[in-house]
């Protein structure tokens, strides 16, 4: 074995070493960790994990927003109020909600590994969907369970422009973002250079569209209004 070899295995991740020790080279040991994703590619264990969280994030905001919209079916005659909550509870049921929740996730984390994925093969990159997949879900644990202790917080009656572009550009997403960039270009063998465009075009593009849909619904509120 000779001097390279020995270097790649002592940065792979033992498959015997514990969840600890996995998630501290998750938090500062990033290249290492990734390593271990250019031959094991796990998809369906943090596709489970990461659906359950966003479940019962969406549980409990679905739960405080039908709340706050109970107190706007006051001018409502009873027959109405009653056909109206009828209606919204079957919607807004938690097996609704949770199979929603799940397809909503599902086609998101495919659609940004696929875009991800195209680009990289556009520069060359090496490797298959299913690691660029795994790569997407395991990157995507920060603002997901950020999301899941923002749900315990007070929820906001308004969402302003601001409020979108601090969803989208904190702490979590850029640390997320950071994880993307070095994910692919350990796995994919692609420059640090070519990953930081992709992902922040990427980024930016998605950004846009978050702020869109919000300044169009803050529009449609105000004709309404």
């Amino acid at each position: 074995m000779n001097e390279k070899d020995l270097m790649n295995e002592k940065d792979t991740i033992n498959e015997n070493q514990s969840i600890f020790e996995r998630i501290k080279y998750y938090l500062i040991k990033p290249n290492k960790f990734f390593q271990n994703y250019k031959e094991n590619p796990k998809v369906a264990i943090h596709l489970i994990i990461l659906l359950i969280i966003s479940s019962i994030t969406a549980v409990i905001t679905k739960n405080k927003a039908m709340s706050a919209v109970d107190e706007n079916f006051g001018g409502l005659s009873g027959q109405e109020l009653e056909s109206v909550k009828n209606i919204t509870n079957i919607v807004t049921s938690p097996a609704a909600i949770i199979l929603m929740t799940i397809v909503f996730s599902i086609i998101t984390y495919l659609l940004f590994a696929l875009f991800r994925y195209i680009f990289v093969k556009l520069v060359h990159g090496e490797g298959r969907f299913k690691q660029m997949f795994a790569i997407v879900l395991v990157t995507s644990y920060p603002v997901t369970i950020v999301a899941l202790i923002k749900s315990f917080l007070p929820l906001d009656a308004e969402v302003s422009m601001l409020d979108s572009f601090l969803s989208k550009v904190n702490i979590f997403s850029i640390w997320q973002l950071v994880l993307l960039i070095i994910g692919m270009s350990v796995v994919f063998n692609i420059s640090k250079k070519k990953s930081i465009i992709i992902n922040i075009v990427i980024f930016l593009v998605s950004l846009s569209f978050i702020l869109g849909g919000t300044y169009l619904n803050s529009m449609a509120t105000t004709m309404i209004q």
